[in-house]
């Protein structure tokens, strides 16, 4: 968006996302996100 405003589609992904990092052990994970014409991965490093 112009004014920096992520779409609320994607605010509700990233709210599902943090979701299941709230369960997980300390760790190193990646995720891979992918949509239309684009795919990226992230590495995540979550310390408890």
């Amino acid at each position: 968006m112009v004014d920096g405003t992520p779409p609320s589609d994607c605010v509700s992904l990233l709210d599902s996302i943090m979701m299941i990092f709230v369960a997980l052990p300390s760790g190193v994970y990646f995720i891979t996100l992918e949509g239309e014409g684009f795919k990226k991965t992230e590495k995540v490093i979550l310390l408890r």
